[in-house]
């Protein structure tokens, strides 16, 4: 699946964030102000007289987004990696916009909904979490739900690079690749229950040519780390173990992938998966 992404010309992320006119001028204000300083331009210059934008409505924004039940899916997080600069997110379309004209709007795309391309939300999001960090404390909501929406805020889609240039046959595009540590990271806030799937995810998102045997690690093995670490070892990711988090292991252990299929508890059964 996460080929299809890859290869596909265009990708459609359906989000049910219904934006107001107050949240689409903070990222348009975002938009305007740091990022189209640095892309070439789409459509008409600045648009005038718009009203400036409060912390609260920033905030506001940035939680829509972040919230919005199309992220916090696992699947979702592969397929807008795997699309990459080609993914345009939908948002339902409110009564009386005025955007005619916003550059960061891709008016030719959609013309029932917002369309706006993924990697220009992750900018706007990431200018406005900025913005907002210093007055927190001071922001409507629950200390808890602060924290999670800065979380998602945070790890809301790895940063992208620019799309290549050129022409591809069958669109065959370079694909996308992180290491392990990236790929859990991001992972973490996903909602997805079986290890299977969390490992084919993560393997995808790698692009891994090992894979472990996800019907027989559905039956020995019910630890999702104990199953990242070996899968991560066969394939030579060492991003996982580096001496910062793993104060008891040793450089020269790391070194050594063979000294983890042989130390209990889990080696054995998650190798024999493996296999």
């Amino acid at each position: 699946m996460d080929l299809v992404y890859v290869r596909a010309h265009t990708s459609i992320g359906l989000c049910r964030a219904r934006l107001q006119q107050k949240h689409l001028n903070v990222l348009f204000h975002a938009y305007e102000a740091y990022i189209s300083c640095f892309r070439q331009l789409r459509g008409k210059r600045v648009v005038k007289g718009r009203r400036r934008a409060s912390i609260d409505d920033i905030y506001e924004a940035m939680s829509e987004i972040a919230n919005d039940k199309w992220n916090s899916r696992a699947w979702i997080l592969q397929e807008a990696f795997a699309a990459s600069r080609t993914m345009l997110l939908l948002f339902p379309r409110s009564q009386n916009l005025k955007i005619h004209g916003w550059q960061m709007v891709c008016h030719e795309l959609s013309q029932s909904e917002v369309a706006i391309k993924l990697a220009v939300v992750q900018d706007c999001l990431r200018i406005c979490t900025s913005l907002t960090s210093p007055h927190l404390s001071r922001l409507p909501g629950t200390e808890a739900s602060k924290r999670q929406t800065m979380k998602r805020l945070q790890f809301f889609h790895p940063i992208g690079s620019q799309s290549p240039t050129g022409v591809f046959a069958l669109n065959d595009k370079p694909r996308r690749t992180c290491n392990e540590a990236v790929a859990v990271t991001y992972l973490k806030l996903r909602q997805l229950v079986r290890v299977a799937d969390k490992l084919a995810i993560v393997a995808n998102l790698c692009g891994f040519d090992l894979r472990l045997n996800t019907i027989k690690v559905e039956r020995l093995e019910d630890s999702l780390a104990a199953c990242i670490l070996v899968l991560a070892i066969v394939n030579g990711d060492l991003s996982l173990l580096v001496p910062e988090i793993c104060p008891g292991v040793s450089p020269q252990t790391i070194c050594k992938p063979s000294t983890f299929f042989l130390s209990p508890p889990f080696c054995s059964r998650s190798f024999r998966a493996y296999q």
